[in-house]
């Protein structure tokens, strides 16, 4: 379906199954050796790195060979540096729903998360998130690879946080505070169009059920949006799936779909003529609306665009002014 490309969809199914599979499969991707985010001591070079396993390790100059092994990290990388200190991002690069689609040139390595692939690139940086597996990672630290571990991406603060922590690895602190303050103007912009205004009933969903609760991005962008994310009422946290029975079940004013670019009205179809989505939505006071999957599913400082589009959708009115 075009509201959210295949490989993205495997990606939330493997979000879903690390958060609620129960204790075997958190236990299978993550350890608390390597629960630890990284930091950056120094404001020039030499710097210190404190890797994910708490070791000390000295940046002695910026990093000319770095990895990202994932969307967020390829997006940050895109924005700080010069893509000549690329020298590998995550498949997904390419993908609709990353924000530097088309910008990594085609001579820079997609690289899958194993150790010998990366390690075979002589990284002398290396990106990783917490949802990496513990074993490359730790793996990729006994080889004595500078690592950069990035732990939360649920709120704007997180972004922010993430920029400025890859910035300080790779020496772009001025480009980060400019990224980062475009980020906050545009959220404070928004946030004061739609303040006070009643917040909408809004569902985000995919035509496979998937969804988020609280603690993930797409929820706070909903509320920044001046929205109500409805799947809080289940008590649930991060990632999980409804069933269209139980989606309509929540009443939602506003079911929120990504899609290739905002407004895309045959993602909307498309999801209407998913399952039972059509049967209990089409025809209904619920609007289905779409937003550009680079911006709404973005874990990096292209989700303050999102926050935007998501206002816009949700109230028109104040953007009319």
């Amino acid at each position: 379906m075009r509201s959210l490309s295949f490989p993205v969809i495997l990606g939330l199914a493997a979000l879903a199954l690390l958060f609620l599979g129960g204790g075997a499969g958190r236990a299978a991707l993550l350890d608390s050796r390597f629960v630890r985010d990284s930091v950056v001591v120094g404001q020039a070079f030499p710097k210190q790195l404190v890797d994910p396993a708490g070791t000390a390790l000295e940046l002695p100059r910026p990093p000319q060979r770095i990895i990202s092994t994932f969307m967020a990290g390829d997006e940050m990388l895109a924005a700080l540096v010069d893509f000549s200190r690329i020298a590998g991002v995550s498949p997904l690069v390419d993908d609709e729903s990353s924000g530097c689609a088309g910008q990594i040139p085609p001579s820079v390595p997609r690289v899958r998360v194993e150790c010998e692939s990366l390690l075979a690139l002589e990284p002398d940086l290396l990106l990783v998130a917490s949802y990496t597996r513990a074993e490359t990672v730790r793996q990729l630290v006994a080889a004595g690879v500078p690592v950069v571990h990035m732990g939360q991406f649920s709120t704007m603060e997180d972004v922010t946080k993430n920029l400025r922590l890859v910035a300080a690895a790779v020496g772009s602190e001025r480009a980060a505070d400019q990224v980062s303050a475009e980020v906050d103007q545009r959220v404070a912009k928004t946030a004061a169009k739609v303040g006070g205004l009643p917040k909408p009933r809004v569902l985000y969903c995919t035509a496979a059920g998937f969804t988020f609760g609280s603690d993930a991005i797409i929820d706070t962008m909903i509320d920044l949006a001046g929205g109500f994310n409805v799947v809080r009422e289940m008590g649930i946290s991060g990632p999980t799936r409804v069933s269209p029975e139980a989606a309509a079940g929540l009443q939602p004013d506003v079911v929120l779909l990504s899609a290739k670019e905002t407004g895309d009205r045959s993602a909307v179809e498309e999801f209407l003529r998913y399952g039972a989505w059509g049967a209990l939505f089409r025809g209904s006071s619920t609007r289905i609306v779409s937003v550009k999957s680079a911006w709404l599913l973005s874990m990096s400082h292209h989700g303050a665009r999102g926050v935007e589009a998501v206002a816009r959708l949700l109230h028109p009115e104040a953007f009319a002014k």
